[in-house]
């Protein structure tokens, strides 16, 4: 028979006949029509398909592409500095934080938010481990892979940015906003605006005191 021959049970001739059409045992149907749509799929996707766009959908995807463009940074740690600078970070990032360090227990998003910020911030991996360290059900390895994984460096090495100011919101992680806040809508855009003020400031107070010396 086809099976002693070494022939798949899916083929054909392992159905019965009867008035000219091939039945299919039970165990073989599902096998072959599934095989029959994964060939139609495959056949789908072999050819990339070219999609001509109108011309005005064309215009306005490259306007969007260009501004995405010019704006990544602001959605990533680009142009930050490489060292953290703990006095610029946002409200919830420096709750969950302080929070993790005094020994409180983190919810998901609290601590997603707080290791993709530190991450996109500048921190280094190991320092990123030590921060966690305080956690009561802490295990190093599972930290550092979770870690690494938001950081790109396993699994699909996509580089994860912390969500935006309203999921953190949804998910009951926005506290204590303040001013700045009203003007933003990601914690890296607060982070930013936040070390252009205090680096403001600085440039002012040594305004201040270099004509006191120069006297």
């Amino acid at each position: 028979s086809a099976a002693v021959c070494g022939e798949p049970k899916g083929r054909r001739g392992n159905g019965r006949m009867r008035e000219g059409f091939g039945g299919l045992t039970q165990p073989g149907a599902p096998r072959r029509l599934r095989g029959g749509r994964q060939g139609k799929i495959r056949g789908c996707v072999a050819v990339p398909a070219k999609i001509n766009r109108p011309e005005p959908l064309r215009e306005r995807t490259n306007r969007l592409a260009k501004v995405l463009s010019e704006n990544r940074a602001s959605i990533t740690g680009e142009d930050l500095p490489s060292e953290v600078v703990m006095e610029a970070l946002p409200p919830c990032i420096s709750t969950a934080f302080e929070g993790l360090v005094s020994g409180k227990r983190l919810g998901h998003m609290e601590r997603f938010a707080l290791t993709s910020f530190l991450i996109n911030a500048g921190m280094e991996i190991d320092d990123i481990v030590k921060v966690f360290v305080s956690v009561t059900d802490f295990d190093e390895e599972f930290t550092r892979y979770q870690i690494e994984h938001i950081a790109g460096l396993r699994g699909s090495r996509t580089r994860y940015t912390p969500p935006t100011c309203s999921t953190l919101r949804t998910h009951g992680v926005c506290v204590n906003p303040d001013r700045i806040c009203g003007r933003i809508k990601h914690p890296l855009s607060y982070y930013r605006r936040k070390i252009r003020m205090l680096q403001r400031q600085e440039e002012e107070r040594q305004g201040d005191v270099n004509p006191q010396i120069s006297e």
